[in-house]
Order: C-alpha cells, then structure tokens, then sequence
C-alpha cells in the first residue's frame, strides 16, 4: 500500500491492512512538511513453534507501534532510533513498515508454557 508523502495533510490517514492473522489498524498524521507520525495497533496472531522444544506455538499479537515517518535525515530528534522511519523517495508504503513491525516482533524468542 504504498501513500504519497506529499498527499498527506492535518488530517489523520487512516491504515487498515493486514498479513496473514494479523491486523494493523491506525492513523499516520502530517506533523510537518518533512514529517509524519503513524500511530498503529498491530493485532492478530502468527503460528509458529516453542524456540526451546520445537512444540506448535501460537503466538498472540496485541502492540501498540509509534513511529517518526521522515522525508529526510533526522538527526538528535530525542527519539530512539527505531521509532524513525526515514523515507527514501515521496512513498509511504505502510505494507513494508507493518511487515518490518511484524518481523522485529517475531524476532524474539517465545516459549511453549511448559518451557516458560
């Protein structure tokens, strides 16, 4: 889904897209005119496997995600560096930002409950 940097305005743009079971639902604001703030709720869940025994796993999904979207270099803006998303090109392509969110959230490791 990809969003023209320059079509966004004050007024929120709505996202609602999903992979797989999951769901990402929210609101990317214009803050400035190199800036925008995407607020998301990402929600679903992913089947996937204990990381000790191997056992079927499904995994819950339920985060909040606050992203800086930037059309340029941010530099000492206060925010961590993962929280911006610097914009090569005029494009949002919020698919590409919620799969990243997705795949950063997978990246941990989950337990079955007889391993916790």
């Amino acid at each position: 889904m990809l969003v023209e940097f320059s079509s966004l305005n004050k007024a929120p743009y709505e996202l609602n897209l999903n992979i797989k079971d999951v769901y990402f639902t929210g609101l990317c604001t214009r803050k400035t005119n190199k800036r925008a703030e995407l607020d998301m709720k990402m929600q679903g869940f992913i089947d996937s496997f204990c990381n000790s025994c191997g056992e079927d796993l499904r995994i819950d999904i339920n985060e909040d995600v606050k992203l800086i979207l930037s059309t340029e270099e941010v530099r000492d803006s206060g925010a961590l560096p993962s929280d911006i998303v610097e914009l090569y090109s005029d494009k949002i392509d919020f698919l590409e930002i919620a799969n990243a969110e997705l795949e950063s959230f997978l990246s941990s490791y989950f337990y079955c409950k007889k391993c916790e």
